[in-house]
């Protein structure tokens, strides 16, 4: 079926692939509450999973991060997954992780004294991939109404 009703899909794809535009991604939003602020830091780590992982995997144990570490700091993280879909390759996933400068903050500061990986290992978390991320570069997403 796909091979005859599926051409108009493939082309379109190819549609948005050019030399001007080599990429494209796919996003999921981990299903946190949408961060609203006027200017928000975002941590992105950059993934490669585990042999034996799928995506699904790194979703949840993203998911699962994000959401302990909103119940041990009292904040409100939001967390989504960027997907390579065509025209990357070296990683699997994008996890980012953003809210309010004052709850980066302390995500940061106890991520830097161990205190958030200990609630991790205490909740029989594994890690799912070899991640990247960089907590003394962030990026400012900064909310411009139209």
């Amino acid at each position: 079926a796909f091979d005859s009703e599926g051409a108009a899909l493939v082309e379109e794809f190819y549609s948005m692939l050019t030399c001007e535009k080599p990429v494209l991604l796919a996003s999921q939003n981990l299903m946190s509450d949408l961060v609203i602020a006027q200017q928000k830091p975002m941590i992105a780590a950059v993934c490669q999973l585990h042999e034996d992982k799928t995506m699904l995997d790194g979703m949840k144990f993203n998911k699962q991060s994000v959401d302990i570490a909103n119940e041990a700091l009292g904040t409100k993280i939001g967390a989504s997954v960027f997907i390579p879909a065509f025209g990357v390759s070296g990683f699997d996933y994008v996890g980012t992780f953003y809210g309010e400068t004052s709850d980066m903050a302390k995500l940061m500061d106890s991520v830097r004294d161990r205190t958030l990986p200990a609630k991790f290992a205490a909740a029989g978390m594994e890690p799912v991939a070899d991640c990247v991320n960089d907590l003394h570069t962030s990026h400012l997403m900064i909310n411009r109404p139209q």
